[in-house]
């Protein structure tokens, strides 16, 4: 048993260099991604489905499932019971079994 959620709020998007580092954290000069025509912060789109879990504990496994028209991959997360990692290690090797190997990006 699993739940099926997004990872991000878009697919893969170009890499960003940081403009700069306030520490180890890093500083983009891009603030927005768009998602669906709206501009959404750029850490609500990267990190805002995946943070929930991290919080609550939820063991994750994240799986590449297509390829979008540009080539860059998309994915989806799946979260398990807490204490049950090997069960969703065990659904995801499930899955990718059904969805077999996907195309690498361009240029990897």
């Amino acid at each position: 048993d699993a739940l099926v959620c997004p990872v991000t709020a878009t697919p893969a998007f170009p890499h960003l260099e940081p403009k700069r580092y306030m520490g180890p954290q890093p500083v983009y000069a891009t603030k927005h991604i768009d998602v669906d025509g709206k501009e959404v912060s750029y850490g609500l789109a990267s990190v805002g489905m995946t943070s929930p879990f991290n919080v609550t504990g939820n063991p994750v496994v994240v799986l590449p499932i297509g390829i979008t028209e540009e080539g860059l991959p998309y994915g989806v997360q799946l979260v398990g019971k807490r204490w049950q990692d090997l069960r969703l290690l065990r659904v995801a090797m499930r899955i990718e079994d059904v969805l077999g190997e996907l195309p690498h990006p361009p240029g990897y």
